[in-house]
């Protein structure tokens, strides 16, 4: 808490003799109609009512259930002090203090300010209970559609009434652990670059992505090209996303611009995947390597204005979450509303006066202060619910088009014509999921839902592995073209040649032994098995022993002669009649030596 907003810490008679006539005046006359009005009298006739416990309790039982709880809540917070934001989230509406009835007798606990005077408090928490905790609310069903958003103007003069919009809905936890595994088999099959500064995947992988994605992406095409016509900017959340996980998770490593599996990325694709996600929510909730801000694009000046550590941000979004009851949908306003009844909220930049949309001067964050929050803090919210959250299967969400999501920003200036904020602002409710709770520790066990892509797999004699899924499982089919040829939609014939190529790059014959016992209905035919038994012997006959450098001499005498010398003999080989072969780390002991014997190898 910053130092100006720390109070003097008052008794209440110290209070009071701080205080003006005029307040002290009224708040005695409804505590006792014949009070004194004179303020040497009064301050001592206050200090008397406020400080007698049975005056107190019988003061606080007269109160109506929202005054109760503006004293229930100032009495047990940390410095005795009521956050009016935090209760207004909590409770649906501010206390008053005014002078009449309840309003008036809360000016006695609170005389100045929100802050109840130290002596008083101390007194209230002996016989005042714990306020109630925070909750959500949540809907069991949602309508099939929604009133469209925009700015209220358009809808004054009667001539047009607010559009119903189709609400979608998408339930994310069937589809997540057979998108991972799409995922690592793709950068398996080197198809995923990334910028080598940015980490953010090229467009060209976004788009090698979104046709792997179960169901596509949130959008579709031709919502994606709307978009982009109207903003400039794309419309894609899920295909963005998996890169990002995957590099925050730890499992692959960038080389060169493209993703590679790092042995924890192996690891994975022989874990049960709820497992790998549940670990990777926990690793994307402390990465540094991306803010989820950055993706809010209408909001400029972002590298000046000191943004808040974004672990910290998403923690209390995380946080929330599982505070959330699983199964119930919650409308993303009631989200915010109860991220800030928990006390979770968060700053979003030290400087918002560097914030800007448009132009720098007349469009700055710096005007408004906390009239922002839905722009700036619940934008950051939107994305790490829509793009992570929803994609890992942690969340449900239901949606419409982001141009119909949201009307919180047309007041700021340079945002009135724009159609929306950002891409995450159709996002209206959202849903804790079965596996969302188990990873967010909400629930101790989960049940991975049946599968409903995908039917039986087939290994035949002839060497064909055969789907019984007219589209079968993406990773499953990136795996197989890489060790095999597909010779139909759902058909593939396993090829030597191929095979030899994956195990030159690294891809041990025991993964692929393993995959096609996982989709064999039985054992693995005995051509199969014979074919993998001939790879594996055959491979284990060679071994790379690194680059090696090869001298000539002018005649076989004198390569003879240097290799009879025993310091040489151990570190060279011949090589046919005139030829001295030695490996290429044990170089520079050659060249020595063979400069002690008086010979030189000339630089090539």
């Amino acid at each position: 808490m910053a130092r100006r907003d720390t109070p003097e810490i008052l008794t209440i008679q110290e209070t009071y003799e701080k205080s003006t006539l005029d307040t002290l005046r009224p708040l005695a006359k409804l505590l006792d109609p014949n009070a004194p009005s004179k303020k040497a009298d009064l301050v001592p006739f206050l200090t008397r009512k406020m400080g007698s416990k049975e005056q107190v309790q019988e003061l606080y039982e007269s109160l109506g259930d929202l005054g109760k709880s503006t004293v229930r809540e100032a009495v047990h917070s940390p410095m005795g002090q009521l956050d009016p934001s935090r209760f207004a989230a909590k409770y649906g509406q501010l206390p008053s203090r005014g002078m009449r009835d309840e309003p008036g007798k809360l000016r006695a606990f609170f005389p100045v300010g929100w802050w109840l005077p130290s002596d008083l408090r101390s007194m209230l928490r002996k016989f005042v209970p714990e306020p109630e905790v925070a909750s959500v609310k949540t809907v069991g069903e949602l309508p099939e559609a929604v009133a469209e958003a925009g700015p209220s103007w358009r809808f004054r003069d009667g001539k047009r009434e607010r559009e119903q919009v189709p609400l979608h809905q998408r339930l994310t936890s069937p589809a997540a652990p057979r998108e991972f595994a799409t995922m690592l088999r793709l950068v398996e099959a080197g198809k995923v670059r990334v910028s080598d500064k940015t980490r953010k995947p090229s467009q060209a992988t976004v788009e090698t992505i979104l046709p792997l994605l179960s169901d596509g992406d949130f959008y579709q095409a031709e919502e994606r090209i709307e978009y982009a016509k109207d903003t400039g900017q794309d419309l894609t959340i899920r295909a963005y996303a998996w890169p990002c996980i995957l590099q925050a998770a730890g499992l692959v490593s960038l080389v060169g611009g493209r993703l590679e599996l790092s042995r924890e990325g192996r690891k994975a694709l022989t874990r049960q995947l709820e497992v790998t996600i549940r670990d990777a929510w926990k690793k994307w909730d402390a990465t540094k390597l991306f803010d989820e801000f950055d993706r809010v694009e209408q909001v400029k000046g972002k590298s000046s204005a000191r943004l808040s550590a974004v672990a910290d941000r998403r923690r209390a979004v995380a946080c929330a979450l599982s505070k959330c009851p699983p199964g119930g949908w919650i409308e993303v306003d009631d989200f915010f509303r109860f991220l800030k009844a928990l006390d979770l909220d968060f700053t979003l930049a030290r400087n918002e006066w560097r914030l800007y949309v448009s132009d720098a001067n007349y469009g700055s964050f710096g005007y408004d202060g906390r009239h922002n929050w839905e722009l700036l803090q619940g934008r950051f919210i939107l994305a790490v619910l829509f793009e992570y959250a929803a994609t890992l299967g942690l969340i449900d969400v239901a949606y419409v088009a982001p141009e119909d999501g949201r009307d919180d920003f047309y007041d700021h200036w340079g945002a009135d014509d724009l159609s929306s904020f950002s891409r995450y602002d159709g996002l209206k409710y959202i849903r804790l999921s079965p596996l969302g709770a188990w990873c967010l520790g909400v629930a101790a066990e989960y049940q991975p839902e049946a599968s409903t892509s995908g039917g039986s797999w087939r290994v035949l004699p002839n060497l064909e592995i055969v789907s019984g899924d007219a589209q079968p499982d993406a990773a499953d089919a990136l795996f197989l073209d890489r060790i095999a040829e597909r010779t139909s939609e759902a058909v593939w014939r396993l090829e030597r040649d191929k095979i030899l190529v994956r195990v030159e790059e690294g891809l041990k014959l025991d993964e692929i032994a393993a995959f096609l016992e996982r989709h064999a209905q039985g054992p693995l035919p005995g051509t199969v098995r014979a074919l993998l038994d001939d790879l594996e012997q055959r491979s284990g006959r060679l071994r790379d022993l690194g680059t090696v450098r090869m001298i000539e001499c002018t005649d076989p005498e004198t390569a003879r002669m240097l290799l009879l010398d025993p310091k040489l003999k151990t570190l060279c080989e011949p090589s046919g009649k005139r030829g001295i072969v030695f490996r290429a780390n044990v170089e520079s002991q050659v060249r020595s030596q063979l400069r002690k014997l008086g010979y030189v190898l000339p630089s090539t």
